[in-house]
């Protein structure tokens, strides 16, 4: 018999009600399949991103070059540094910022680089690297503002305002409330910009309190070329030293401003401004986020604790490869009751319907091509089933709400390589419980 023939007639029975239970097994199992490989793709490659450990401040006072050497032996780990904290001033030009110099080797950091490159381990002036969100902390713009409360006896309200601006203008503007009001306006060469709030209230306590902040533009970085541009650092003793800026890390918009100059630079800023020239700390990069739990107990055998912030990761990961089994548990299930199911009514109809068999025989319809029938209506079943899973599983992210989609793992994208191997998966028991049965058949 021809196969358009046998692909006919083993649709013409699938019209039958039947066929709804095998077709939404197949589906729910291609459904499954498909978000427990997303969810297992998905914490392989956040395992396997870059990490780092921190080294607990406790610990930094039993902290040594010899300690250090030893954790670098350790598996898995593959680079250490201690930190040493600077605090300083840089500026270039009419731009400054207050930032945190942090003492680091060299060979800690070497990639990232947008532009430049690590500085030297030893030299004549501080070479610093500043990342992306250190560079928007310069600003050429200082914004003042006092408030004095004053308590005496008086009774009346007094409040004084004065504005400058870099123009050269200057207004005065004052008002009493008990007596009289008046206004002067006085033009003055001055090129400060400082405002300035001051409130006289009338009770009688002698308190006084003064707040004063200072701001910058931290959105946008100034246009510096940082490589050429004239440097100055101001640490603890006060002087200005002549400095460079020699590489610029890229960094993400919620990354911390980070600036690194070399640990010897750091002990000589520590040393001249008389501050304690002791590790504050140590980074430790391991392979993976993976392995960090292995390697954090194997420094706690060496007696020191590191600070691992991927719990929170680790708790996540957990979860996930639970609800991971489940879906695995939930579409073989499937998949096996499909199978069963569709094999038990292959069985039924078989005996059934053995009238309609040798009617099918006599007029030239061969043994052979009864089990190829029952193999083409198994694929049909099949491939309607893996598709309305395939349509759900690639749809369903699309109408999950935003907060679903931040925390349930049915917002994961599903790859064509998870496709395929659900595809494949879905498919192959149903075939080949149908070549069994073509096999007897065969074999009779």
């Amino acid at each position: 018999m021809k196969k358009f023939d046998l692909i006919r007639m083993a649709s013409k029975n699938l019209k039958d009600k039947w066929v709804i239970l095998p077709v939404a097994g197949i589906a729910i199992s291609a459904f499954c399949l498909c978000f427990a490989g997303a969810v297992l793709t998905t914490v392989l490659e956040e395992k396997a991103l870059p990490y780092e450990l921190v080294l607990s401040a406790d610990d930094t006072n039993n902290l040594s070059d010899k300690m250090l050497s030893d954790i670098s032996q350790l598996p898995d780990v593959e680079a250490v540094s201690p930190l040493l904290l600077v605090p300083a001033r840089v500026k270039t030009g009419e731009y400054s910022a207050q930032l945190m110099l942090t003492g680091i080797a060299p060979a800690y950091l070497e990639k990232g680089f947008t532009e430049g490159r690590v500085f030297p381990d030893n030299g004549v002036m501080p070479y610093i690297v500043l990342n992306e969100s250190a560079c928007k902390q310069f600003s050429d713009k200082i914004i003042e503002t006092a408030t004095v409360s004053d308590t005496g006896t008086g009774t009346g309200n007094n409040t004084k305002t004065s504005i400058g601006t870099a123009a050269g203008t200057k207004a005065d503007t004052s008002s009493n409330a008990s007596t009289s009001t008046s206004t002067n306006t006085n033009t003055n060469t001055n090129t400060e910009t400082e405002t300035g709030t001051e409130t006289n209230t009338g009770t009688s306590s002698g308190a006084d309190a003064s707040v004063t902040s200072g701001s910058g533009d931290d959105t946008d970085a100034p246009k510096i070329d940082w490589l050429n541009a004239g440097v100055s650092t101001q640490s603890g003793d006060g002087r200005w030293i002549v400095s460079k800026v020699c590489g610029i890390l890229t960094s993400d918009e919620t990354e911390e401003p980070v600036a690194y100059i070399s640990l010897s630079t750091a002990k000589d800023l520590l040393q001249k401004s008389g501050q304690s020239t002791d590790y504050t700390g140590a980074n430790i990069r391991i392979t993976n986020i993976g392995c960090a739990d292995s390697v954090s107990h194997a420094i706690a055998a060496l007696g020191l604790n590191v600070i691992n912030t991927d719990t929170v990761l680790q708790a996540k990961w957990d979860t996930e490869l639970k609800e991971m089994t489940y879906l695995i548990v939930i579409g073989a299930f499937c998949l096996l009751s499909t199978t069963v199911l569709l094999a038990a009514r292959r069985k039924i109809s078989m005996l059934e319907q053995q009238e309609t068999w040798k009617m099918l025989q006599w007029i030239g319809m061969k043994e052979g091509d009864i089990g190829r029938l029952f193999v083409i209506q198994a694929l049909m079943i099949s491939l309607i089933g893996i598709v309305i899973g395939i349509i759900v599983s690639t749809s369903l992210p699309s109408f999950l709400s935003l907060e679903l989609k931040e925390t349930s793992i049915f917002a994961l994208q599903t790859t064509f390589v998870i496709t395929a191997l659900s595809i494949a998966v879905c498919i192959a028991p149903v075939v080949l419980s149908f070549l069994n049965i073509k096999n007897k058949i065969d074999s009779d």
